[in-house]
């Protein structure tokens, strides 16, 4: 495989009990990501790189996916996309006025699956 060939497709096919994410926020950070390099901010290895250094850092989170934000804002952040100072100001607006809470469709303390059934799998 030459640098200008595309990744190979890998299939994914979790297994049965295994969570894809365990959060509705996870599944919105991941497709967020992938919406924004699929749009042109970033290139998928640029974020690729972020999110390697991100979980190599010594203060880096126990949480895959909290990783995951952290390396999606400062990539977008070095871009000009999103600058610091303003998630700071989000942050802090929305912690003297908190939304409602929202209402999920799944359990809360159940895994979110995103994945349909495999076909000839067996599962449901």
């Amino acid at each position: 495989m030459s640098p200008d060939d595309p990744a190979p497709k890998i299939p994914i096919d979790p297994e049965q009990d295994e969570a894809v994410f365990r959060t509705p926020w996870e599944a919105r950070v991941f497709s967020i990501a992938v919406s924004l390099s699929r749009h042109g901010l970033f290139t998928w290895e640029e974020f690729r790189q972020r999110l390697i250094a991100e979980i190599g850092r010594p203060d880096a989170s126990q949480d895959y996916y909290q990783n995951w934000l952290r390396a999606l804002e400062g990539l977008l952040d070095d871009k000009g996309t999103l600058i610091s100072d303003e998630i700071e100001r989000e942050l802090a607006a929305l912690q003297a006025n908190p939304p409602a809470p929202q209402h999920h469709s799944h359990e809360p303390d159940k895994p979110l699956r995103v994945f349909p059934p495999i076909p000839g799998s067996g599962r449901n």
